[in-house]
């Protein structure tokens, strides 16, 4: 049983820089915890909050993070939220790149997931239902994160328009 107590404990250790039990933002129409590739755009259902759009996601456009914290290990998702319009059926590929220091790149984990909405939605994606691909290194070393809208066998969706906001990572 949750208790009025503990969430004031929880909210006072995420106030005074404690990760336990605290969420990690990444980004909310700002670089607020991380470098993001995406144009500023006003969110089509709200003109004051502005999101990031993935240019050319009708084409095979991507949206790269360079987070601020490569540790990632203390969390046990992503989540953020998408808007998809005229892209029903579009897949999308997201990379988590987990490279060793010395390494080119080409270490990471993977999930591709299929958009089956218009508007927006919120999607989480547990670290569990991603696949590694080569050797990454492990959670505590994620070097950027990139939504892919081409690639893996993706064919981009002509029609697509996609918007992104309040990309984070959700604690244990």
């Amino acid at each position: 049983m949750i208790t009025r107590k503990t969430i004031l404990t929880a909210a006072f250790l995420c106030a005074f820089g404690a990760t336990v039990f605290c969420d990690e933002v990444l980004y909310d129409g700002k670089d607020v915890g991380a470098k993001v590739s995406a144009k500023a755009a006003k969110d089509p259902k709200d003109a004051k909050n502005e999101v990031g759009e993935i240019v050319r996601a009708n084409v095979g456009g991507a949206l790269k993070i360079i987070p601020a914290n490569q540790d990632w290990s203390k969390f046990k998702a992503i989540s953020f939220k998408l808007h998809a319009e005229g892209a029903s059926g579009a897949q999308l590929a997201i990379t988590l790149g987990s490279n060793p220091v010395e390494s080119k790149g080409g270490n990471y984990y993977l999930h591709i997931m299929k958009i089956d909405w218009d508007g927006w939605k919120t999607v989480e994606i547990p670290f569990s239902k991603f696949q590694k691909v080569r050797k990454p290194v492990g959670y505590n070393q994620i070097t950027d994160m990139v939504i892919n809208t081409r690639g893996w066998n993706i064919k981009p969706t002509k029609t697509a328009k996609l918007m992104i906001d309040d990309i984070k990572l959700i604690s244990k």
